[in-house]
């Protein structure tokens, strides 16, 4: 149930991605290079997430994030 969107010359690198079905074997790390980006949080504990862009890491706390990463700055709403 976890979505990214990702918008127009947007640039993202997927990192770790594992999903077993099991709450204990569940990870996913993203990189948010350049660019627009919505991500909804699924059903993974909010430990498993782990969002980066080139100035933060993001933490997850279970909900929808719009991302804007564009010349040094990282804006989350």
């Amino acid at each position: 149930q976890t979505n990214l969107s990702i918008g127009p010359s947007s640039r993202v690198v997927l990192n770790r991605f594992v999903y077993s079905g099991e709450a204990s074997a569940q990870a996913l790390g993203v990189n948010l290079a350049r660019g627009a980006f919505r991500f909804s949080t699924g059903a993974m504990d909010k430990r498993a997430y782990r969002i980066e862009s080139p100035v933060a890491q993001i933490g997850v706390r279970g909900t929808v994030l719009d991302i804007n990463v564009q010349q040094g700055r990282t804006i989350v709403t």
